[in-house]
């Protein structure tokens, strides 16, 4: 993918789902004082989230259909990908370890921005490559394990430690 524009795409996708994770948490615990049950307020939280994206996508539909058209399938599966297989990852293996549903989701969502904002240090590396997707061979295949190690079970880690710091 070194110079391939979807390599590029993937790695705007992964620091827009990144970046975005970070407001769908705060605005799921502000929610969270007025909507019960907390699975709910995620749900509206993603919402809102996913309205800004479909904003995008008009906009840039408006430029270029086809550009409009990757953009909001992009947003639909980096959400899935990067939000909901996480989050959903994290809640059972809480739920597992003996929490409620709800507190499950509750402490893995403080997870999710915590993991992704730092699988950016994964996607980016050091500053004598450009991005993940310029690595080849063993530098690649150590980079996208560490950066789906991250991505998938950062959340379920930092819920796990904010269970024990609870208990």
């Amino acid at each position: 993918m070194t110079n391939n524009p979807a390599g590029l795409l993937v790695v705007f996708a992964f620091v827009a789902a990144a970046i975005g994770s970070v407001p769908l948490a705060v605005v799921a615990f502000l929610l969270a004082g007025r909507v019960r049950p907390f699975s709910r307020a995620v749900l509206y939280a993603g919402g809102a989230v996913g309205v800004v994206a479909a904003v995008l996508a008009v906009v840039v539909t408006i430029i270029s259909p086809a550009a409009g058209l990757v953009v909001a399938v992009l947003a639909v599966l980096t959400a899935a990908v990067l939000w909901a297989v996480p989050l959903l990852v994290a809640r059972a293996v809480l739920v597992r370890r003996g929490l409620d549903g709800q507190r499950a989701l509750r402490n893995a969502t403080v997870g999710l921005p915590v993991a992704l904002v730092a699988s950016l240090f994964v996607v980016f590396g050091d500053f004598r490559r450009y991005n993940i997707t310029f690595l080849t061979g063993t530098e690649a295949l150590v980079a996208w394990t560490a950066l789906v190690l991250v991505v998938f079970l950062g959340p379920t880690a930092v819920g796990l430690g904010v269970t024990a710091l609870r208990r």
